[in-house]
């Protein structure tokens, strides 16, 4: 890749790059290769996720005024459950549209042969990418090695932009958190945008919200999920895909340094992964049940009913379907099916030993573990999913006001 001095970067617009379409041979070998993939995570999403919903994917990638390979996908990633639920997705774009990916290797170092094998298959259909801050003691030279190693993964990254084949990544680069956006790594940025000999040029990025239900779920095989276990209970899964935005570099300050510079742009950049995952949010029944349980904790009050905690999420949702541009699951505005499937989350958070029977149909709330503090962030939503759930809508209400106050009219 040339690299661009900062004074071109600041005063020269980036164009739209165009790429001539894939070959047939490249193109039919795509097809093949993803459609396995999609094929095969599709018949393991059967058996962990009870439903499954896009929006915004055909206004985005319509045959007629869609966007046009090539792009940067944008996925927001929340478990490894992400690989059988957005892999499928493949089969809903339009013909013409084919992808590369960009994810490290060795996911089973322990296992050698297990391990061998998923790097032979991502290898068919994605490009290597090298952390650096996965690893809390990197050498220099390491951190050098794996520097000049994702240059090399760079060039290959604008061949296949190309080609005309479009990149997906995890901006995050990781499933490991406690609910909240993980910080934004810098690959989607120096992805975004490259320079050639004929010019500067940006592709669009297209950012995929992906929200996760854990507790709301009916369990496998029709039979309510099992104690303590995320999974056990079949997902609900909601992926919502935003309108397309471009590179553009941040002004210049005067005197500012190049290394400045660049932290400053690649930090407004980040900025707006950020805020469309954040808008991409769906509300669920079990964000709104957190609510509820670490609200009457704030406050003070121990015991709930089942009538109670229905009547408050009845409420919150009469509250919030009044703000424009938001998501819910549809379930919380079907009345005959929210009343069943609050049940089943209540139930759910028995099990899960957030509520402790008393008597005469009263609750106590566990305070000591819906506070409990997760040894790791790898274990953030084995440990706690009720507060993972929390945090991510909490972060939601914190960035838009709004919803926060529609939320707090339906707790009063």
């Amino acid at each position: 890749m040339t690299e661009s001095s900062l004074e071109r970067i600041t005063t020269t617009e980036y164009e739209l790059y165009q790429a001539d379409p894939i070959s047939l041979g490249d193109r039919l070998f795509r097809s093949f290769v993803f459609g396995s993939f999609a094929a095969a995570t599709q018949m393991i999403r059967h058996f962990t996720t009870e439903h499954f919903s896009i929006e915004g994917l055909e206004a985005v990638f319509n045959k007629e005024d869609g966007t046009k390979p090539p792009y940067l996908l944008l996925i927001q990633h929340s478990t490894w459950h992400d690989f059988s639920n957005i892999f499928p997705v493949w089969f809903s774009f339009p013909a013409g549209h084919h992808f590369t990916a960009l994810t490290r290797k060795d996911y089973f170092p322990k296992i050698p042969a297990l391990n061998a094998l998923a790097n032979a298959l991502a290898s068919a259909v994605s490009l290597p990418v090298y952390g650096i801050s996965s690893e809390k003691a990197a050498s220099a030279e390491e951190i050098e090695r794996r520097n000049a190693l994702n240059k090399e993964v760079q060039e290959q990254v604008i061949a296949a932009y190309a080609k005309g084949i479009s990149v997906a990544l995890t901006p995050e680069g990781t499933s490991k958190g406690n609910g909240r956006i993980s910080p934004i790594r810098s690959g989607a940025y120096h992805y975004s945008y490259f320079a050639t000999e004929e010019g500067l040029y940006a592709v669009p990025c297209v950012s995929f919200g992906v929200t996760y239900d854990f507790l709301s779920g009916k369990g496998k095989e029709g039979k309510e999920g099992k104690e303590g276990k995320e999974g056990r209970r079949k997902q609900r899964v909601f992926v919502r895909v935003s309108q397309p935005f471009v590179y553009t570099p941040v002004p210049e300050m005067e005197g500012e340094e190049a290394t400045a510079y660049q932290h400053r742009d690649k930090e407004a950049f980040n900025q707006r992964i950020r805020d469309a995952f954040i808008d991409l949010n769906t509300i669920t029944a079990a964000q709104l049940a957190s609510i509820f349980i670490y609200d009457k904790l704030r406050r003070g009050e121990r015991f709930t009913t089942f009538g109670e905690f229905q009547a408050k999420i009845h409420y919150m949702t009469q509250s919030l379907v009044t703000v424009s541009g938001i998501c819910m699951d549809p379930i919380l505005l079907d009345q005959e099916q929210r009343g069943e499937r609050l049940f089943s989350l209540y139930r759910a958070l028995i099990k899960e030993r957030y509520l402790a029977p008393t008597s005469y149909g009263h609750h106590s709330i566990c305070q000591s573990r819906a506070q409990q503090e997760p040894t790791s962030l790898a274990a953030f939503k084995k440990e706690n999913i009720l507060l993972h759930t929390y945090n991510k809508i909490a972060e939601v209400m914190e960035e838009r006001p709004r919803i926060r106050e529609m939320i707090e009219i339906g707790l009063r």
